[in-house]
């Protein structure tokens, strides 16, 4: 005689493996999923599938409810989307909207899908072929220093660039200009400081792909890592000028639970401390602050870092906030 049929699994899917399982019905062989770990391991995964599989759309709850039509639970998908002319759930927001209404999110890149990625290959591609000069800016204006040249970590024999390097008298010349340019820059305003930050976020977007290219050469990351710097480079800038509008602009009023009008008014901000993103985290929190100040890049990041400076200085950075940092420029921009 045949042997027996293995047990049913225990979990949420026991009636469905029971019916595939079944001789007398589809009799089909049918593996069975077991998670196998330690308690603290499998508990988070454990509750995650409980919380999926308990909800009042899931396929798993859905089998279970004989007052639903089979035909409602096998139904395509594609099908009942296209019912519904292919459209997005209006209750589910866009990427670029989900930290609204405070800020736009950073732009992605699907690298998954074959047309964009060939397209961004071939964008980098193109940049790579741009010589760059990268010189220090004191009080929004290129210096002269001593040259050197900046290779490919991954092909020593490329070279991507000369960069000049700051010497203590730039170093000295950023400080005093950032001392000087700070009280216009702090009666700004944080309403205006965000825009200025704002405009900048969105210039390193527009210059995306030349960014990207000397991220990957220059510093030696790849393409996923390299988006993702950019992307939190941008997030911090519109980040910080949120957090500027919001704590730096008109005060905020607090209980009174005795009739009187509390306010807070926050006056300068101490930042926090990956190369492109860290100069943003600690900058953009001292720019959007009313602060200026001098910066200073890692030997190994300081050059491919940043084009993005004459964005910063484009959106209306320069001369206001001092900055005593190496950057890339085309030679014919």
């Amino acid at each position: 005689p045949p042997p027996p049929p293995p047990p049913p699994p225990h979990g949420m899917g026991e009636e469905l493996s029971a019916e595939v399982v079944d001789p007398d019905k589809h009799d089909r062989p049918c593996r069975v999923y077991a998670p196998v770990g330690n308690h603290e391991d499998l508990l988070p995964y454990l509750v995650r599938r409980l919380l999926e599989n308990g909800s009042n759309t899931s396929f798993v709850n859905k089998i279970a409810d004989e007052s639903i039509d089979v035909m409602d639970i096998i139904a395509d998908p594609l099908e009942t989307a296209a019912s519904h002319d292919y459209a997005a759930h209006d209750r589910i927001p866009q990427p670029l909207e989900i930290f609204q209404p405070e800020r736009d999110n950073s732009q992605g890149i699907n690298l998954a899908d074959r047309s964009v990625s060939s397209r961004l290959l071939g964008e980098l591609e193109e940049a790579a072929q741009k010589s760059y000069t990268a010189k220090p800016i004191v009080g929004g204006e290129e210096v002269d220093g001593d040259e050197k040249p900046s290779v490919n970590p991954s092909d020593l024999s490329e070279v991507v660039g000369v960069c000049h390097q700051a010497t203590a008298d730039h170093v000295r010349r950023a400080i005093d200009v950032s001392i000087a340019a700070q009280p216009a820059w702090d009666r700004l305003g944080g309403h205006e400081r965000a825009v200025i930050l704002g405009r900048a976020a969105d210039l390193y977007e527009k210059h995306r792909d030349e960014l990207l290219g000397l991220i990957v050469r220059e510093g030696g990351r790849t393409i996923p890592d390299a988006i993702s710097e950019l992307r939190e480079a941008v997030d911090f800038m519109r980040y910080y000028g949120a957090q500027a509008r919001k704590y730096f602009g008109e005060p905020i009023l607090l209980p009174g639970p005795t009739g009187e009008r509390n306010t807070l008014s926050v006056y300068r901000h101490k930042p926090m401390e990956l190369p492109a993103c860290n100069l943003h985290r600690a900058g953009d929190g001292c720019a959007g602050g009313g602060q200026c100040g001098a910066r200073k890049t890692r030997s190994t990041d300081a050059r491919h870092r940043l084009p993005g400076d004459p964005a910063a200085a484009r959106g209306g950075c320069s001369g206001r906030c001092a900055s005593l940092r190496a950057l890339w420029r085309t030679h014919d921009r």
